[in-house]
């Protein structure tokens, strides 16, 4: 039994490697490693089997690791199924964790991952906040390199305790050929009967009881795995002919389904990526949908009819507005394909196999649009520095710890004389560097905090004895007692006009910070209102005899 469950798919395999040397990318073929269970059907699985067809097309390998002792097949998969052991005796180039809906068992297994052999290691986030424990068990336990996030239900800011050296966004995807609309599509007439269609295990029961609301022209096919009990529930329904149950329906048979409904209601109220609503859409089906899932494509009365909660006469009502205000459908069905043309599977993994391309790089800020894939958002980094920014026109300003130097480029802009920046991490100074490219009066350089007497004298030439402005910014909670005393006491000595420092309130009270600045006269005169966790709160201090102008 245990062997053909864990067969090779040779067919597969050949076809990888001829297709690798049709494509002459032998040399750059990876070997991705997908984490699951067992082999049951699911959003999270499908995922990754449509990003294996689209990687496979190109010569990389993907496999299944079933973490199950007895694990179970609930579809036919294209790839290979093997268990830890067998895991353990490859390489991997890549090894992703999709989720955190395993049961706790796997969970507790996943330590044995953050080894070496599994190469760079992804943890896929595929559904909303409230399973925050959950993914943070599984970011502890799995120690990855990469988070990537597949909805906007989790802003920037708020995943700041996950740990990772990046962090990204990549929503999901649609077979746009596969789900393409049918021509001639219509809606049938007042008379004529109206067919709407779900998902039976993503809360069903307010679909069916809008069912109940609406005339009896109306019905509703429902597929997937069927909730117990839900049958016994809608008994009525199920005898009159209005409810169809279709169970589980393999990829390729979906545009079959999709090709017989009117209409498509998502209920869910816990989604990552809605398959069922991106389907709709690229389908030219008209579309209600909760937001769970669908903020990347769903807007409401542009795309479909987005509701606020899905109550059963919230649905009635939505679904009366499709086929009856006849204008605003075509709208939404015109505008919604346009929109989801943008999300194909093809692009999706063309995406996530650039942003597996190791870099090396430990981010700290979140702002992809300049390359940075960190998990502190501007805004945060910016957060209490307005008075700085105000007035640092003119003037000098040395930044301890910049990271990717972007407070420091901000004083550039605003028109600062002379920025000398520190941080620890060599590619942090790359790219701070790359960002500060047109500022000549920008110098910055890798430096080892922990030790003032050694920076110091090893920038002796470089460190003036005083600056305008003195950046320590989320500093002191990372250095060594007693030695950081020492950084922050020297550090302070050099603010001439303005001293600026984040940290955790735990350390302002255990290193007696703000008594500290006091003796070396200097005054507080501003504070962040919100603490950032690990970042901490910020405090702007100034000499006693400084006087804004």
């Amino acid at each position: 039994m245990r062997a053909s469950i864990f067969q090779t798919f040779d067919r597969l395999l050949r076809k990888n490697k001829r297709q690798a040397g049709e494509n002459g990318k032998t040399s750059d073929r990876k070997r991705f490693l997908i984490l699951c269970y067992d082999l049951q059907i699911n959003g999270g699985l499908l995922r990754f089997e449509r990003f294996g067809r689209e990687i496979s097309k190109l010569g990389h390998q993907m496999t299944y690791l079933c973490m199950s002792a007895r694990p179970r097949r609930g579809f036919a998969s294209d790839f290979e199924a093997i268990s830890i052991r067998e895991a353990l005796k490859r390489s991997w180039d890549v090894t992703m964790v999709p989720g955190a809906g395993f049961p706790d068992e796997m969970i507790k297994k996943l330590n044995r991952l953050a080894d070496d052999r599994f190469g760079l290691r992804v943890q896929h986030v595929l559904n909303d906040p409230s399973l925050l424990d959950r993914f943070l068990d599984v970011n502890q336990r799995f120690q990855p390199h990469m988070v990537i996030f597949n909805n906007r239900h989790w802003p920037p800011g708020s995943f700041t305790h996950f740990m990772a050296k990046k962090f990204a966004f990549l929503e999901g995807g649609v077979d746009l050929a596969r789900f393409a609309p049918v021509p001639q599509r219509k809606l049938p007439g007042p008379s004529e009967r109206k067919v709407i269609g779900g998902l039976a295990h993503k809360n069903p029961l307010p679909l069916v009881n809008a069912l109940r609301l609406l005339p009896k022209e109306y019905d509703l096919h429902l597929f997937g795995r069927l909730p117990d009990g839900l049958e016994q529930q809608c008994s009525d329904l199920l005898s009159q002919g209005r409810l169809k149950f279709y169970g589980l329906i393999q990829d390729r048979d979906l545009p079959g389904f999709y090709a017989g409904i009117d209409c498509v209601v998502h209920t869910a109220v816990i989604a990552g990526w809605a398959n069922l609503a991106a389907e709709a859409m690229a389908c030219g089906i008209p579309l209600v949908c909760t937001r769970n899932g669908t903020l990347a494509f769903a807007e409401h009365l542009e795309t479909a009819l987005v509701l606020d909660e899905p109550t059963p006469e919230a649905i009635r009502d939505a679904v009366n507005t499709i086929f009856f205000d006849r204008a605003l459908t075509a709208r939404l069905v015109e505008n919604g394909r346009r929109r989801i043309n943008g999300y194909s599977w093809e692009k999706y993994a063309q995406e996530l196999l650039e942003l597996c391309n190791r870099d090396g790089n430990y981010y700290y800020t979140f702002a992809p649009e300049l390359g940075l894939h960190g998990k502190w958002p501007i805004s945060e980094r910016f957060e209490g520095l307005d008075i700085i920014f105000q007035d640092c026109a003119g003037m000098t300003v040395l930044d301890l710890g910049t990271a990717e130097g972007l407070i420091s480029l901000e004083c550039l802009k605003r028109g600062a004389l002379q920025t000398h920046s520190f941080e620890l991490d060599p590619s942090r100074i790359e790219v701070a560097k790359r960002l500060c490219t047109q500022f000549p009066n920008a110098h910055i350089a890798q430096a080892d905090l922990s030790d003032w007497s050694q920076f110091s004298l090893r920038y002796r030439d470089l460190l003036w004895d005083t600056y305008d402005i003195v950046l320590y910014l989320g500093i002191q909670h990372h250095l060594p007692r007693p030695q950081r005393l020492t950084t922050l006491r020297e550090a302070a000595l050099r603010a001439r006009k303005y001293f600026a420092i984040r940290t955790t309130d735990e350390v302002y009270e255990e290193d007696a910070i703000d008594r500290v600045l006091a003796d070396h006269g200097l005054v507080q005169v501003s504070m962040s209102p919100d603490n950032y966790g690990f970042a901490g709160r910020c405090k702007i201090f100034t000499p006693k005899d400084f006087q804004k102008p």
